[in-house]
């Protein structure tokens, strides 16, 4: 049985199926978070101002510092 994926958007790209041992593993490698739906600050931070939006992302990652940017 395959382990179910996320399919995560990339810059000039189709999108890319990640599984959620692939998010944990980001998860551990870098400063900051990792959300996902139903994750605790989930709501706050795909909140969209522009009610004309109605995506919503699939992974929010909000890194602390500049390495984890990189």
């Amino acid at each position: 049985m395959t382990a179910p994926t996320h399919d995560i958007a990339a810059a000039g790209s189709a999108a890319l199926a990640r599984t959620a041992a692939d998010l944990d593993d980001l998860a551990s490698r870098i400063a900051g978070r990792v959300l996902r739906p139903g994750d605790p600050g989930w709501g706050e931070a795909v909140h969209v101002w522009n009610g004309m939006v109605a995506k919503e992302p699939a992974v929010v990652v909000q890194p602390r510092t500049a390495r984890a940017v990189a």
